[in-house]
């Protein structure tokens, strides 16, 4: 069987890797210059740097086995430390009750503590928003301080418009009479709670860049720099699809099978003949926020210990702040400087999205020094990264608009979808590689619901993307 799959990213790749080894033909294409997606590793000067950060901790024994098979001693277990910063404090992540109460001082625990209790003598009679289903396990107090500023940073819509499917996926049950039950060594041991994680000694790409490696030992192909854009299908199949090639020309590729992790909306509108208006409709009103990385190169080895922080702080627009001197050491090398990634979320409408690098940089700068993470007269070099479509929404109505789409898609026989872009969900790596394997898997026979990995409201807090437990990673 030949199979086509649109995307190179962990879910693609993943795919590509087990219909290899099951003895299918298989052609790869993605518009980028690179394989990885979002999970892909830059090189600038001596640095291998990731698109934020993206360690790996799953607890499936499929995602595991796969990931050992590729990189095996070249993994590396690192400690992990993640912490908050709000109010010129840092408080641990997830939330450490006592660590929590004692930054905030006497009368504001008394006012969180109070305010936990009144959430359960009057919650929320629905949890239909993020607002509701956060504040009915923290409080409203909690809520606020630790959650909305930076949720709302993410999303750029309020939270009381974030569907609460959202936060049941990210915070995994947890709420704060649990957190406390874990803090003093009880309880069951929650997922969310990882101290440790897996990490490819030479940043995250280097798990895709070997599957490209063997793909392209086995004869298959991985051809990058190739962008699909049209889609061809007659009665419940598709019947092939156009590729533009570096040099502009456009050719048509034919399969048995296609697996598409690319944007789900792009798919729909990239039909051909075109997907009904309904269709077509609904997919327009599904929306993706933006991200913009600024790497900022820092003359210091040791700034602060954590491997990422979140930024609660609602006076500086910046979200999260990387330090990869704190991952592997083959990232940097002999270097003695260190390299921070700083995040901001957009909408593609945003002014901020169209910002020069140099406007952007010197944003980064200015509030890396109020927060005190770093001083401007250290900074000798700087960077960015403009990601289009990072985060699908989770507004409040988009199952809908999704649904309909799910209910299209799944018209064509030999169309699969997967991953964080070509299923609208908000994926981590171990969800992406396993929808991949089991798209792979279903092409041998197995009969595997796709729509339903990631649907368990289990949550890693793997950091691939922002967290909501800080309200979001």
């Amino acid at each position: 069987m030949r199979v086509i799959v649109l995307g190179a990213g962990p879910a693609g790749m993943s795919c590509a890797y087990e219909l290899d080894k099951l003895g299918h033909a298989v052609t790869v294409f993605d518009k980028d210059k690179q394989v990885g997606g979002l999970a892909k590793t830059i090189q600038h000067g001596p640095f291998r740097l990731d698109l934020g950060p993206h360690r790996f901790y799953a607890l499936d024994p499929v995602v595991n086995r796969i990931w050992q098979e590729i990189l095996g001693p070249d993994l590396r277990v690192v400690p992990r430390l993640t912490r908050i910063y709000y109010n010129r404090r840092f408080f641990f992540y997830p939330l450490r009750p006592f660590n929590a109460l004692m930054n905030l001082g006497v009368w504001a625990s008394l006012v969180a503590v109070g305010s936990y209790l009144y959430s359960k003598v009057a919650p929320f009679p629905r949890e239909d928003t993020f607002e509701e289903w956060v504040s009915n396990r923290f409080g409203r107090q909690l809520y606020r301080r630790f959650f909305q500023s930076y949720t709302e940073k993410v999303w750029g819509i309020p939270c009381g418009e974030i569907a609460a499917e959202w936060a049941s996926q990210r915070i995994q049950g947890l709420s704060l009479w649990k957190a406390v039950i874990n803090a003093c060594g009880g309880g069951t041991g929650l997922k969310t709670l990882v101290d440790a994680f897996t990490y490819p000694r030479l940043g995250t790409g280097m798990a895709y860049e070997r599957i490209r490696d063997r793909l392209t030992k086995t004869g298959q192909t991985v051809a990058l720099n190739h962008e699909v854009v049209t889609l061809y299908h007659a009665g419940n199949r598709i019947t092939g699809i156009d590729v533009r090639a570096p040099d502009g020309t456009v050719s048509r590729q034919e399969a048995d099978a296609y697996v598409a992790s690319i944007p789900l909306t792009l798919l729909v509108q990239r039909l051909d003949p075109p997907a009904p208006p309904a269709v077509i409709a609904a997919s327009q009103a599904l929306r993706f926020r933006n991200t913009i990385l600024v790497y900022i190169v820092v003359d210091r080895p040791d700034l602060f210990p954590d491997n990422w922080l979140y930024i609660h702080a609602p006076d500086v627009a910046m979200g999260r702040v990387t330090n990869f001197r704190n991952w592997s050491p083959d990232l940097y090398g002999d270097s003695a400087q260190t390299v921070l990634c700083v995040e901001y979320w957009c909408f593609a409408e945003d002014a901020i999205w169209q910002a020069p690098e140099a406007e952007m940089v010197g944003l980064a700068t200015r509030e890396l020094a109020q927060t005190g993470l770093c001083r401007p007269e250290d900074i000798v070099d700087g960077f960015i990264v403009r990601l289009p479509r990072t985060y699908p929404v989770y507004q409040v109505g988009y199952r809908e608009h999704l649904d309909v789409l799910i209910a299209y898609l799944r018209g064509f026989a030999n169309l699969q979808e997967i991953g964080r872009y070509g299923t609208y969900k908000y994926n981590n790596q171990d969800h992406s590689i396993l929808m991949g394997y089991l798209a792979a898997r279903n092409l041998a026979g197995e009969g595997h619901d796709l729509w339903e990995v990631n649907t368990d409201t289990v949550y890693y807090e793997s950091g691939d993307a922002p967290s909501p437990g800080t309200a979001n990673a």
